[in-house]
């Protein structure tokens, strides 16, 4: 489930937040300025928390956490869509 997957992420984000920001271009993270502002969960990354998710609350017109840390005084620095999940084939083994 998402939650699980949350949570998955914030385990790990500590050990590898200063390799994520070095490497942002290669996985397609781009400056926060550029992030939609609609519901839809994104990755997103700060130099102090690593990555977690994050949507735009649109009713209040500000990002939250997944948490549901309002965020608009310690804002993200980049962000990246969920990448697809892997074809059923490679799901499969085959």
């Amino acid at each position: 489930s998402r939650r699980r997957h949350t949570r998955c992420l914030s385990d790990w984000s500590s050990d590898v937040c200063s390799s994520d920001l070095l490497t942002a271009e290669k996985a397609d993270w781009r400056p926060m300025s550029e992030a939609p502002e609609r519901r839809d969960e994104i990755l997103v990354f700060r130099p102090d928390a690593g990555v977690f998710t994050a949507f735009f609350m649109e009713d209040e017109e500000c990002w939250f956490s997944m948490s549901g840390d309002d965020l608009t005084g310690d804002m993200p620095t980049h962000f990246r869509p969920f990448p697809e999940p892997p074809a059923r084939a490679a799901l499969e083994g085959k």
